[in-house]
């Protein structure tokens, strides 16, 4: 009967569906109604009746046909059936267990213009729409891509579908979403809880940061859909770009003091997704220790760039915060950025190698700031000192020796999750070794008869991006005479799928996107990398390529600056801005000012003090998942959306399909501005099919009535 309600909203009326049998019951009451007596005067009219007895038969049971098809269609219409993109799950009645997996990440903010309504809040009602009719045969359960809870398997149990959009764990946040670890934490709360036939309905916008198409998550969870039984995964899509959408990300940040004055030095980006290509004219304001300030830009392409931007301030601020923002548009979380400064600290690196000709250059690219006034240490340890690591001042650690194990390795984890950088570089012997770090490995040392130029590499953001004046580093100079490859150790058989965003090649000014080459190929016949190619040598093989992590940054250089491996040091200028560059984003976790991506792993949110108004109006609960700025007691702290967020890159079907192969899955696309729901009443079309019924009748029977001259 639960399976009637969501097929019919009033299926009590169903049971009148035998009537459609009456046209035949009157018609066998017709026929023994009169008894036949034999009339020689009607001899020579029935031998005429039995020449057309065959269109006679056939027009009198498509008579009756019309008659049954429109008491059915009568009967289907006052029923009040429904129909959509989830009949599927009407199959069988309710499921025991229904699970939804909520993409919370800053992306499914977009709105759309005509109902006011973002992603999310669209399909939470679509949702909640269709499981009102069958909440008391179902468990209702909801994982969340916010809430770490959801990640440890441990869902919220949902009474009242009403409420969805009232509570804490379904609100918007500026945070990247972890797909495939929420659908294995599904498939884990499945498993430990023996749930019987289970719904999965996956609400999302199909973001491919979000979905990380790459990641061994998949395969548990694909293990698990494939082989259990009554588990069903339903896509509720909303992959719709936005018309007209500005996001804005602030970088580099820092105080200078002048002769006899101080300003706040940054970065700015802006980047436009639209489906006009007219320029655009915005103001961007900035929110200083409470003081405003507006810049007029005017936007010709899809970006707009000013490096090394500066604002006055008082020479007597020595630490603050700030704000910059855009004016409202589709997503208005992608239109503030915040920040805080302070007093510049000291830019510490630790050097680990034990070859003295690889980490003299090194030292002296990291000693030397681009800043005068900044102050830096550098510290050169060999590999068997590793453990001796002041972990709580480095900024950076430059790594060139055999990856670390054990202890060291765990203890670079934590480097790393605490924000900081490390960028590592080939040992230079030749040892084949099975130590892996950060999912990747060494593989064998590559000699060409001939030098390698670069292919393409990443100008519009991170270590090799263009200056601030816009002029491109010259990486396109560089050569390489010896590079190792770079081994994938957590891969999939089936293949995960390497990024290279918005690259350029050496021949080209401008960035442009490309997907779908492997950054490095792995042990597995077809898997891929996960990381992201910043430089890319002639033939595929990386250069530079940074791995995605939920904190601070990962990098791998493929070759060594010696001059039979490189002209790294001959062309020193890339060299010495990629290293600073690594500095800068590790510096940004220590001091008194230390900038964060939202994530669900900020702890002792509690005891921070928001530092304006618009921090002020955040939950305490929500503190760590929304952009704000805080003084924690011991530093300022300013957290914003992670960068991955500003990719608006969507899966296409194909990377969808392999992603989720094996799994049978129902995909339903929907727009946050479409006001009909997931299901829909069909009783108008059964009453054009009573009506077609009735009007076929009438035009049978017309021929009937001329015959017998009525």
């Amino acid at each position: 009967m639960n399976g009637l309600q969501q097929l019919f909203l009033q299926p009590l009326f169903l049971w009148a569906l035998p009537l459609v049998a009456l046209p035949i019951v009157i018609h066998l009451i017709n026929q023994n109604r009169h008894r036949t007596l034999p009339w020689a005067a009607t001899m020579f009219l029935l031998q005429a009746q039995r020449m057309v007895r065959g269109i006679a038969k056939l027009r009198y049971w498509l008579i009756m046909l019309m008659r049954m098809a429109a008491i059915a269609g009568l009967i289907f219409a006052i029923s009040r059936p429904m129909a959509g993109g989830w009949l599927a799950t009407t199959v069988g009645g309710a499921p025991e267990t229904t699970i939804i997996l909520l993409d919370r990440s800053a992306s499914m903010e977009q709105v759309d213009p005509t109902t006011g309504r973002s992603k999310r809040e669209a399909g939470l009602l679509k949702l909640a729409n269709l499981l009102r009719s069958n909440q008391q045969a179902t468990k209702i359960l909801l994982l969340d891509s916010a809430s770490p809870e959801s990640h440890d398997a441990r869902p919220l149990h949902i009474t009242n579908v009403d409420a969805l959009l009232d509570i804490t764990r379904t609100a918007a946040t500026q945070t990247q979403a972890d797909l495939p670890s929420l659908t294995d934490a599904a498939c884990r709360y499945i498993i430990d809880h023996q749930t019987g036939r289970t719904d999965i309905w996956v609400v999302s916008d199909l973001q491919s940061s979000n979905w990380r198409p790459e990641s061994g998550a998949w395969q548990s969870a694909r293990r698990t859909l494939s082989q259990r039984e009554g588990c069903r995964l339903f896509l509720l899509n909303y992959s719709q770009p936005a018309r007209d959408n500005l996001s804005l990300r602030i970088s580099n940040v820092y105080r200078r003091q002048t002769v006899g004055e101080a300003e706040l030095v940054m970065d700015l980006r802006v980047d436009r997704q639209s489906t006009s290509e007219e320029p655009k004219s915005f103001p961007i304001s900035f929110v200083i220790d409470g003081a405003r300030s507006t810049l007029q830009v005017e936007l010709t392409g899809s970006q707009y760039v000013r490096n090394g931007h500066t604002i006055p301030i008082d020479r007597l601020s020595q630490q603050g915060y700030g704000r910059v923002e855009l004016p409202n548009d589709e997503n208005i979380m992608d239109n503030s950025f915040c920040f805080v400064y302070a007093q510049p600290t000291v830019r510490t690196t630790t050097i680990v190698s034990d070859d003295a000709n690889v980490h003299r250059s090194m030292r002296l690219a990291t000693e030397t700031p681009l800043q005068r006034d900044l102050e830096t240490d550098v510290t050169v340890l060999s590999p068997s000192a590793a453990l001796s690591i002041d972990w709580e001042q480095t900024a950076l650690i430059v790594w060139q020796a055999e990856l670390p194990e054990g202890i060291a390795a765990q203890q670079l984890n934590n480097f790393v999750a605490s924000g900081k950088t490390v960028i590592f570089f080939p040992p230079s012997v030749a040892n084949v070794s099975s130590a892996s770090i950060f999912g990747t490995s060494w593989g064998n040392w590559i000699a060409g008869d001939k030098p390698t130029s670069i292919g393409r590499w990443r100008t519009d953001s991170d270590l090799l991006s263009n200056t601030r004046d816009g002029s491109p580093l010259p990486v396109g100079d560089l050569n390489t005479y010896r590079f190792r490859k770079l081994n994938a150790s957590r891969t999939e058989p089936d293949g995960g799928l390497g990024n290279i965003n918005s690259v350029s090649r050496n021949d080209e000014s401008e960035s442009r996107s490309v997907e779908g080459n492997a950054v490095a190929q792995g042990s597995e016949p077809g898997s891929r990398s996960r990381g992201i190619v910043l430089a890319q040598l002639e033939g595929g093989d990386p250069l530079l390529v940074r791995l995605p992590t939920d904190s601070g940054a990962v990098y791998f250089c493929s070759t060594l600056p010696l001059p039979d491996h490189s002209n790294l040091i001959e062309n020193g200028i890339v060299f010495y801005v990629m290293l600073q560059r690594a500095l800068d984003r590790g510096v940004s976790a220590l001091g008194q000012a230390r900038n964060l991506d939202c994530g669900i792993g900020l702890s002792g949110v509690e005891g921070w003090k928001p530092l304006d108004a618009v921090s002020s109006q955040t939950l305490i609960s929500q503190r760590g998942v929304i952009s704000g700025a805080y003084d924690t007691g011991d530093y300022l702290i300013a957290i914003n959306r992670p960068e991955n967020e500003d990719s608006t890159a969507i899966m296409d079907d194909e990377t969808l399909k392999q992603t989720l192969s094996g799994i049978e899955f129902t995909r339903v696309d929907d727009m946050a501005g479409s006001d009909s729901g997931l299901t829909s009443e069909v009783w108008r079309i059964f009453l054009v099919v009573m009506l077609a019924a009735l009007i076929g009748e009438a035009a049978l029977s017309l021929p009937q009535a001329e015959a017998t001259g009525v």
